[in-house]
């Protein structure tokens, strides 16, 4: 590829690397252009609250929380459960919609009953209108292992949603837009469960942020 492109185009730094190699990156033929989205479907003014609510959990739950991607190891979906499972122990009224499909849905289900998750977690299908959805998604949790460019947590702060993504070197932060809250996996499965559920604790405090640019952590 190196030898004979005239340009290189990659939508994140990590991925131009990943790509083309880190010493291509800085040559006049490497562009990055982020992944782009249609700002007039991510606005959260445009979504009726209440009929969102009644397509999607009827029960009112006290926290909705989001999760988009295919089912693959990258996405790493059995530490989420784990977050999830954590998060149980802290508060009974929450709801985790999975948004997507892939070779590991049956291990995804057998790990949702094994944790006895059922009443924790829903699988949406990959049709599902994630704008939609995300306006009523108090926050996005994003733990995978590697990622070249995370559109869906553009989307979610677009729609003022916090997302709480891996800190990794295997995980873009071009992402980060003020709502991005950066988490190790080394942290483990509680420490991310205790942040999150500290956000959510306090989510009057964290409004309307959309464009602080500082990378922070909860805690």
């Amino acid at each position: 590829i190196n030898i004979f492109s005239d340009y290189q185009i990659a939508c994140s730094k990590i991925a131009a690397v990943a790509l083309f190699g880190e010493t291509e990156l800085e040559k006049p033929k490497t562009k990055v252009i982020p992944n782009a989205i249609y700002l007039n479907k991510f606005d959260p003014q445009i979504y009726n609250k209440k009929d969102v609510l009644d397509k999607f959990d009827s029960s009112n739950s006290t926290y909705r929380l989001l999760n988009v991607g295919r089912f693959v190891e990258a996405k790493n979906h059995k530490f989420l459960l784990e977050i999830v499972y954590e998060l149980g122990k802290l508060e009974s009224n929450f709801k985790l919609f999975l948004v997507g499909h892939g070779k590991y849905e049956i291990d995804i289900k057998k790990m949702i009953n094994n944790y006895e998750l059922q009443e924790y977690v829903e699988i949406l299908p990959q049709s599902t209108n994630v704008a939609e959805i995300l306006s009523i998604t108090d926050a996005m949790i994003f733990p995978s292992l590697y990622e070249g460019f995370g559109t869906v947590a553009i989307e979610a702060q677009a729609m003022n949603v916090p997302v709480f993504i891996t800190d990794s070197d295997e995980v873009s932060k071009d992402t980060q837009l003020g709502l991005c809250y950066f988490f190790p996996l080394e942290d483990g499965a509680k420490y991310w469960a205790e942040s999150i559920y500290k956000y959510l604790q306090n989510s009057t405090n964290f409004q309307n942020k959309l464009y602080r640019s500082e990378e922070r952590r909860v805690g």
